[in-house]
């Protein structure tokens, strides 16, 4: 009689994935055999692709609500402390074991500018984070290989996860997207931006056909914090010259006055702004 039961309830739950899969589920976004590693340690032996559909689920989904109670608690283990760890430049529930020299950190920007203010200059390095091969989870502190489901604990360390770019972050609102030809990930959007060519990085949609192309423009350091721009997390602008620069540094030259572009010292706007502007100081 056990022994029915329990098919009954497999063909039950392999039923559910087969419906779930073929409306909600993309299995190439997740690591399935660290999926499948982690519910098997706990005895939930029910079809791999039910197994997907939990992890693609949200707890806060309204079709989450269809499924069994303890489905929907594994749902719940996926989102536990969602949003309440990280750094100042994203949130995520795991660090990154740099490869370069073995330490962890919260992510490669906080490890490239503890190495920056190393004593030693032959000491200071960037981190690859390509390269990155093991991650520790914030929840559970264990250490494993990198996923976007954390082996141990069930959690998952980032809402959006690149197994390109190692990137972790749980804020979602960045829209963050792969840009195959950039090669690493973007914000706002796919389909609020679009990649140029000549100039090697992505540009907001209002922004094509009226910039000024430079090849490379976004690899290079910031000429007012001097952060390396291409992989920047902050917002960047164009000068009426055609160099980047942070909105932000680029708003507090503009405050002071300077109206010139830093590296190659051609007006950073056009004539007409640069009067107003001045008018606006004076006044």
């Amino acid at each position: 009689m056990a022994d029915v039961q329990h098919q009954n309830r497999e063909a039950y739950l392999s039923a559910v994935a087969l419906s779930l899969s073929r409306r909600f589920i993309t299995l190439s976004l997740i690591d399935s055999s660290k999926v499948r590693g982690f519910f098997e340690c706990k005895k939930l032996h029910f079809s791999l692709v039910l197994v997907v559909a939990i992890v693609r689920y949200s707890s806060a989904s309204p079709e989450i609500a269809l499924l069994p109670y303890w489905i929907r608690k594994i749902a719940a283990r996926l989102d536990f402390r969602k949003l309440q760890h990280g750094c100042e430049h994203y949130r995520r529930r795991c660090k990154l074991r740099a490869p370069c020299c073995n330490k962890v950190f919260s992510c490669h920007h906080c490890h490239n500018k503890y190495t920056s203010e190393l004593k030693n200059p032959k000491e200071r390095h960037k981190m690859v984070r390509q390269d990155v091969q093991q991650v520790v989870c914030i929840i559970c502190n264990m250490e494993q290989p990198v996923s976007q489901i954390c082996g141990n604990c069930g959690v998952k360390m980032g809402e959006y996860f690149c197994g390109i770019c190692k990137l972790f972050d749980d804020d979602t609102s960045k829209q963050q997207f792969h840009c195959d030809d950039c090669g690493i990930c973007r914000l706002y959007g796919r389909e609020n931006v679009y990649h140029c060519d000549k100039c090697g990085c992505c540009y907001a949609n209002e922004k094509r056909g009226s910039h000024t192309c430079v090849e490379n423009i976004l690899k290079n350091e910031c000429p007012g914090c001097h952060e390396y721009l291409f992989e920047t997390s902050k917002k960047v602008t164009l000068m009426y010259c055609g160099h980047s620069i942070h909105v932000d540094c680029y708003s507090v030259r503009l405050r002071k006055n300077r109206t010139s572009c830093p590296i190659c010292s051609k007006l950073s706007i056009s004539r007409e702004v640069g009067v107003k502007i001045k008018e606006e100081i004076s006044h």
